[in-house]
């Protein structure tokens, strides 16, 4: 049987050619997204500070959504005082509570520092001077002269330090990270601007000890999350958690669609391949093939190409995927030092997933040759396919009418139900062209063919006639075109339109003479000097930040909103909200205004309070003052 289908491979491989190249690129892609997959549940940042810890305990940095992924929230969640005194009270385990403040030098270089007493995570050693004692002395760990001064700053007001100690550790640190300073204890504590919390409790255990047991016990039945190995990188730097959860995100859904594509191009081209061997299967079936045994020789041809196609694939996609997460790092999805997991479990599903999507697409076009009665298959393979069935128009024709419709939705709503309603109705008109191909390839080429019947030359004439007759067949081999087209044209171009409308409301939403930022935000105090300028009428600080809606419900899906922090009673001469019902002055307190998306997405109206995670995850139930017209998602 293997040999007999070897036989007509070969007999027949121009037309499995197109089925050879689709699942390979089927294989490469599902192989690489694979491992990106498994990267965003396994893979990370390593850590370094805490890299010498046992385990690490902190707050919930995400928003558990029952029936979708969990939604990472913008800023960092902090652990309460008692967590740290339970912590503290564990016998043979040594609990050092961590934050950072952001520190910048005079060349806008950003530094993460740390009280002294956290040195010990890591750990770090000092190789030369001492500990930092008083509040203007540090411990360089990127090296200096003991004695030297320099200058820091922070929230953009400068500050003179002394150091007086240099440190060492054997975790190699990122050099895509900001390099580690230690303050005294008491100075961290004065900036630290979040004061009696901590953002994370190292443990250090002693022998045979083991700390996250212990710290699961003691902290029963409170909202904490310990983490060992990898995931400690993940507590360190908060936007690698964030990253493994966007990318098991991105990737599953392109997963999807690269095999929703690949069956469809799989499908059109078989069924290419079987017009093309009509006589062959209408024999068959006069010498008494029954239906199954057709559809069993072709599905076993398919399965034959595609294990090799895929098998193929399969090394490539695992450097796919290298790249991928290279271009995945410029576009800012994942930090550039997150560590990518390479296993054979993405491998092994891509070529079981590859092989049941060919199997699929084969038993799709192998419906009709295997089904029809021998006198009408010995008819076909003379005069070609039938007309198009009725069911087959009307589905077609509806599924174009509602893909229409749905094109138009960005008209009258906002939000991101526009945009997918715009994506949804690109795959409804592509199922329409599938469904019509023959038939809108033939009017086409009639409206459009008419120089070629009218040419004086023979092979223009013919061309002509030829498309004319055979349209199903060259609608085969123009739908996998349309469906690529199409599916990679709303994918990029829709994501860029959106992005560069929000960029343009921006900037038009800035009316202010001129923007002043710093490496690490600006202090209060730097702002009462600013204000204070001569000739500066108003300066208006912005704070920005995202905030999550509360789930409606276990099936309801969230999605993050941006959100602004201002002073009212400056915007008027330094912001265009352009407000559309209620008051702006009325901005204070418990209050918020909200764009046209956001008041769509919160079901917001003047007058009501809606329900919020800011972005260090408290929940508020602010009251809407006022709707402005800004197209993206906001909420100021």
């Amino acid at each position: 049987m293997k040999a007999h289908t070897i036989a007509h491979l070969k007999a027949h491989r121009s037309g499995f050619v197109a089925v050879f190249i689709s699942v390979f690129c089927a294989a490469l892609l599902t192989c690489s997204l694979g491992v990106l997959l498994e990267s965003g549940v396994r893979g990370g940042v390593a850590p370094h500070l805490y890299a010498g810890a046992d385990a690490v305990v902190s707050a919930p940095q995400s928003l558990a959504i029952v029936e979708d992924a969990d939604q990472p929230f913008a800023e960092r969640v902090t652990l309460t005082p008692d967590v740290t005194e339970r912590l503290s009270s564990l016998r043979g385990v040594t609990a050092v509570p961590d934050f950072s403040v952001p520190l910048s030098t005079s060349t806008g270089a950003v530094l993460d520092a740390h009280p002294w007493s956290t040195a010990q995570l890591a750990p770090y050693t000092l190789t030369e001077g001492h500990a930092p004692h008083n509040l203007d002395e540090v411990v360089s760990t990127t090296g200096g002269t003991i004695g030297e001064r320099i200058t820091l700053a922070y929230g953009g007001i400068d500050s003179s330090y002394t150091v007086v100690g240099i440190a060492d550790t054997a975790v190699e640190p990122s050099p895509e990270r900001p390099a580690t300073l230690f303050l005294s204890d008491p100075r961290a504590q004065q900036l630290w601007p979040h004061q009696n919390s901590v953002t994370a409790v190292g443990l250090i255990a002693a022998d045979g000890v083991d700390a996250a047991a212990l710290a699961r016990q003691a902290l029963s039945g409170t909202d904490t999350e310990i983490s060992t190995g990898t995931a400690r990188g993940s507590v360190e730097f908060l936007d690698a958690g964030a990253a493994r959860i966007q990318l098991i995100v991105l990737c599953a859904s392109f997963a999807g669609l690269a095999l929703m594509v690949s069956m469809f191009v799989v499908s059109s081209t078989l069924s290419l391949s079987i017009n093309s061997r009509r006589r062959e299967f209408a024999l068959l079936r006069a010498i008494g093939a029954t239906p199954r045994q057709v559809n069993t020789m072709i599905g076993r041809e398919v399965l034959l190409v595609a294990a090799v196609a895929a098998t193929l694939g399969l090394v490539p996609g695992f450097l796919l995927a290298r790249v991928l997460g290279v271009q995945f790092a410029d576009a800012g999805v994942i930090p550039t030092d997150f560590a990518l997991v390479y296993r054979p479990i993405p491998a092994l599903a891509a070529f079981v997933i590859c092989l049941l999507t060919a199997r699929g697409a084969a038993a799709m076009a192998a419906r009709r040759p295997a089904k029809l009665d021998p006198i009408e298959a010995l008819r076909e393979s003379e005069n070609g396919p039938a007309a198009l069935s009725r069911g087959r128009i009307i589905t077609g024709v509806s599924l174009g009418v509602t893909g229409l419709a749905m094109s138009i939705i960005p008209a009258f709503l906002p939000s991101e139900i526009a945009a997918a309603g715009a994506g949804s109705s690109a795959l409804l008109l592509i199922f329409s062209v599938a469904l019509l191909g023959p038939r809108l390839v033939r009017n086409i080429i009639r409206t459009l063919g008419g120089p070629l019947r009218r040419s004086r030359s023979a092979p223009k004439v013919l061309a002509a006639a030829n498309a004319e007759s055979q349209s199903r067949r060259l609608s085969a081999a123009i739908v996998p075109l349309v469906l690529a087209i199409a599916l990679g044209s709303v994918q990029f171009f829709s994501q860029s339109t959106v992005a560069a409308e929000a960029e343009s409301q921006s900037v038009k939403g800035v009316t202010a003479d001129l923007v002043v930022g710093a490496p690490a935000g600006i202090a209060p105090a730097l702002l009462e000097t600013i204000a204070a300028v001569p000739g500066v009428w108003a300066a208006n600080p912005v704070v920005r930040s995202q905030v999550l809606p509360v789930p409606a419900g276990e099936e309801s899906t969230v999605t993050p909103i941006s959100a602004q922090g201002i002073d009212a009673a400056l915007t008027a001469s330094t912001l265009d909200l352009d407000v559309t019902e209620g008051d702006l002055t009325a901005l204070t307190g418990d209050t918020v205004a909200v764009s046209a998306d956001g008041a769509f997405t919160l079901g917001a109206k003047v007058g009501r309070r809606i329900d919020l995670h800011l972005g260090d995850g408290t929940l508020i139930h602010p009251l809407v003052v006022a709707n402005t017209a800004a197209v993206s998602d906001s909420v100021t």
